[in-house]
């Protein structure tokens, strides 16, 4: 249910949030999330269980595809790989965490649940006082509130910028004529050529679906998000029927996601992403196919294996999350965003049933879809 929730609003929330603002579909998804996962401890109603993971899966468009890239547009390139290669670490650090706790700590999931409201409360709180996306506000023409959470971001930071904060009200029709010059990055920047003069407002996602270099980057992320969200869980929930203890074929599955979540970034600054998906995706299809040849008879090889397995796929996620912001246009990343958590939800939805069908077909559909991205890419 949480994937079909998330999957419905994926087409909402960030088209929403690249029309008005950020910051409150933001804070609104994280405290409806929050507020269901609270009420989740105390359920012990089908139906109210059932709503409630779907009504979390629908706030989620909100929570992490706004909120990412709410939080990188208000970094600098260099920072913004760090904070995507830290996004989805600590997410990787998570699995970690639930392997060793139901493993050694205790097997009553209530108390390692209240984590997810208690940490949700307190973003909440601090998302009170941060303030909207500066670079959204500028892209969009608000070039006065621009200056004021410049200012303030600058206050905080102890850093004096008042000369180059006020430069953006000195030359606000030569900032304007520049940010209405759409371009598109997929290596290095592409020009969109023959794109007609826009204003701001009319620079609706019919605009930017209108134009070639945009179409050809959506789909091929819309197969680089679905391929490895798809592989991703469809591993994880593949895992209790491998040979050997499910704990320690998790913990060292989540160990390979938190390396890889921590390369991710590093290789995709060194190899750019083309280069850096193909050469995850390759590990993946190898530690897929060791599982189908080996892995069935080893007990002892199989945490390896599912390391090597989860580590391609994992790698994926952080350049999918950095290559984001990189490929579109601000006006229309969190839509973009959105459209490609649509393709990755909507084929999530069916890892789990996959999961469950006959051996080697899990791992013969893990093994292909990772090899075609090498193709696909």
């Amino acid at each position: 249910m949480p994937f079909v929730g998330w999957t419905l609003t994926t087409l909402i929330l960030p088209p929403l949030a690249d029309k008005i603002g950020r910051k409150w579909i933001t804070f609104g998804s994280i405290l409806l999330l929050s507020t269901c996962l609270a009420f989740l401890l105390f359920s012990r109603k089908l139906w109210l269980t059932i709503t409630l993971m779907f009504i979390c899966g629908m706030c989620s468009a909100g929570r992490a595809s706004v909120g990412f890239v709410y939080g990188n547009e208000f970094l600098t390139p260099f920072w913004r790989n760090v904070f995507s290669t830290l996004f989805v670490f600590i997410d990787g650090f998570s699995v970690i965490m639930a392997g060793i706790y139901f493993s050694s700590i205790s097997q009553h999931y209530a108390y390692f649940s209240m984590l997810g409201p208690f940490l949700g409360f307190i973003s909440c709180f601090g998302l009170v006082y941060l303030p909207e996306s500066p670079l959204w506000q500028l892209k969009v023409g608000r070039v006065a509130e621009a200056k004021l959470t410049l200012f303030k971001m600058s206050a905080i930071n102890g850093i004096d910028c008042s000369e180059e904060i006020e430069a953006l009200s000195n030359n606000e029709s030569q900032l304007m004529s520049k940010l209405n010059n759409t371009e598109v990055e997929m290596e290095t920047s592409v020009p969109l050529v023959g794109a007609p003069a826009q204003t701001q407002s009319e620079q609706n996602v019919m605009f930017f679906l209108g134009q070639r270099v945009i179409i050809v980057n959506l789909i091929v992320m819309c197969y680089m998000w679905a391929s490895t969200s798809f592989s991703y869980y469809m591993i994880s929930l593949y895992m209790k029927y491998l040979p050997g203890n499910i704990f320690v074929n998790t913990i060292a599955s989540g160990s390979g996601e938190f390396i890889a979540y921590a390369l991710g970034g590093i290789l995709y600054s060194l190899l750019g992403i083309k280069k850096a998906y193909s050469l995850l995706y390759a590990i993946s299809s190898v530690g897929g196919i060791l599982i189908l040849i080996v892995g069935t008879d080893s007990e002892t090889w199989m945490p390896v294996f599912c390391l090597i397995s989860k580590f391609g796929v994992a790698g994926c996620f952080t350049i999918c999350y950095i290559s984001n912001s990189h490929v579109f246009p601000t006006l229309f990343c969190a839509t973009a965003i959105g459209i490609c958590n649509f393709a990755s939800r909507f084929l999530s939805i069916f890892s789990a049933e996959i999961a469950e069908v006959q051996p080697p077909i899990p791992m013969v559909l893990f093994s292909s879809i990772t090899a075609f991205g090498i193709i696909m890419i």
